[in-house]
């Protein structure tokens, strides 16, 4: 997902001092038709205004001929252990994407 300004926004799914285990959902959409898959970075940041601490990337495959605005539910967790999982899905079907 991109800001107006062409570069990756970013969007709290899961707020500062949350109770663990934590898991939130968020609708995403495809940026042009036929994109082949999307990337999730998750990235810490511990206060506003301080530096961004990249965690991992998740990358989903998306269906051929997806087009422009496809929806994608993005589910980030976090578990006690401290192990972060990612999980995407068509909203509309229920379809996983891997």
């Amino acid at each position: 997902m991109r800001g107006s300004d062409g570069q990756p926004a970013v969007k709290v799914m899961i707020d500062k001092n949350k109770p663990v285990p934590a898991s939130e959902l968020m609708c995403f959409h495809t940026t042009r038709p036929n994109q082949p898959g999307l990337v999730v970075e998750v990235v810490q940041q511990k206060d506003a205004g301080l530096e961004e601490k990249s965690l991992c990337y998740f990358i989903f495959s998306l269906p051929e001929h997806s087009p422009e605005r496809y929806p994608i539910d993005i589910t980030l967790a976090y578990d006690l252990e401290g192990l972060v999982t990612a999980t995407a899905g068509n909203p509309s079907t229920g379809e996983e994407l891997r």
